[in-house]
């Protein structure tokens, strides 16, 4: 929590009981939090605050000293959730309007989500600079602190500066894991107006190492960066900021790549199975099963249900080499919302692999059911809603589609 000088305040923190997310009281309903800090700095001069932001002022949803482009450590590596916290942190500490123009927490996470689509890894970054009070504000006499509220210093009329400025530096991907469906290959975009800064004087260039190979690339905004890369697992993107006056600020995050593929993805995969598991552990091997399994297909519906049609993918997991259908067994996914949660994933959260698993380890059918669908008599047609809260109307006209398509 606090540090410094806001130590002496720590018993009005325990009055932080609602998520306020401004101290001006314009991005917050509650305003326990913002009036008890607003009394205990009211007496401060606010202009004299660099760059209109104090951390000692905010609501500290994450340490910002340990996002200041130095260190790099597993537990500063960024994510969604970071970005997020390090704004709602800045825009807490809001204390005049030197700040600038700082957007509602809210309106930034929901353009974020906006910019998100398939196939495509969105980024957003910040780089901020703020102020803070120095360790030795108080004991210094920088400050003079009175009946629990906080004023400036002068001697002999000269005002004393208690404030030291402070780099936040951050960028991070829209999701933690992406499925690239058999390629191993992702396409990267950071958009002009997730880049937010109150310091773009400063900024020389900007870099990115992707860990594929290439090194550090310069990243500029509304670029596509086309990835490809050998093998799955996890990459760490490392993000360089180069300072006009030569000083260079880091951030790291880390990406799970998979391609998605029943045959590649779970090939000799130890699989550990659950509570609900009827079967023995085991390395699954999908392969001495099945031949061939086909990328997900686009298809959309025939008719349509208010108006509008369905539209989503099928992927056949053929139990021959020669990618013809035998025996079909046609799956249909059940409720799968990740077009809203993870709109990047082309199938959403549930896939085949999914679905085999379940089987496997007797989480859906019975055993029987299970030897059935791993004696590789099966051709399994999986059906990947587009919308799996859509219309239950709606997506049944989109498996008419692709019954049609089994009986042709």
């Amino acid at each position: 929590m606090k540090k410094s000088i806001s130590i002496y305040f720590g018993l009005c923190l325990l009055l932080c009981f609602s998520l306020s997310v401004n101290a001006q009281n314009s991005f917050s309903s509650d305003t326990t939090f913002n009036n008890q800090m607003n009394a205990i700095f009211a007496p401060l001069d606010k202009s004299k605050v660099p760059f209109g932001i104090l951390q000692d002022f905010s609501m500290e949803f994450t340490n910002l000293a340990a996002y200041n482009g130095t260190i790099l450590v597993d537990s500063t590596k960024t994510t969604y959730a970071t970005i997020m916290d390090i704004y709602n942190t800045l825009a807490s500490g809001a204390i005049s309007i030197s700040a600038g123009n700082m957007v509602h927490p809210l309106y930034l996470d929901s353009l974020w989500q906006m910019q998100r689509q398939a196939g495509i890894i969105t980024l957003a970054g910040l780089f901020y600079q703020y102020a803070s009070f120095l360790p030795n504000a108080a004991s210094s006499n920088l400050v003079t602190i009175t009946n629990n509220q906080i004023y400036d210093k002068f001697v002999n009329g000269v005002w004393q500066n208690p404030y030291q400025t402070q780099k936040v530096f951050a960028v991070s991907p829209s999701i933690n894991s992406y499925n690239s469906y058999g390629t191993y290959s992702v396409k990267v975009e950071l958009p002009s107006n997730l880049w937010i800064s109150n310091s773009l004087s400063l900024i020389s260039s900007m870099s990115a190492d992707f860990a594929d190979g290439q090194g550090f690339r310069n990243l500029a905004t509304n670029q596509f960066f086309n990835l490809t890369y050998s093998s799955g697992g996890i990459k760490t993107w490392v993000f360089k900021l180069t300072l006009a006056n030569g000083s260079v600020l880091q951030s790291r995050t880390d990406i799970q790549l998979d391609s998605g593929s029943v045959l590649a993805f779970n090939l000799n995969k130890e699989e550990t199975g659950g509570v609900c598991n009827t079967r023995p552990i085991k390395k699954l091997n999908y392969k001495s099963y099945y031949g061939f399994e086909s990328s997900p297909q686009p298809i959309t519906a025939d008719a349509a249900f208010y108006g509008q049609k369905a539209s989503g993918y099928m992927t056949i997991l053929y139990a021959n080499s020669e990618g013809k259908l035998r025996k079909p067994l046609i799956v249909a996914e059940g409720f799968d919302p990740g077009d809203i949660l993870v709109p990047e994933q082309l199938t959403g959260e549930q896939t085949l692999s999914d679905f085999l698993k379940d089987v496997y380890y007797g989480n859906s059918g019975s055993v029987n059911f299970s030897n059935l669908i791993f004696n590789g008599g099966y051709d399994i047609i999986y059906v990947d809603w587009g919308h799996g809260a859509d219309f239950i109307e709606r997506n049944a006209m989109l498996l008419e589609k692709v019954i049609n398509y089994v009986n042709a």
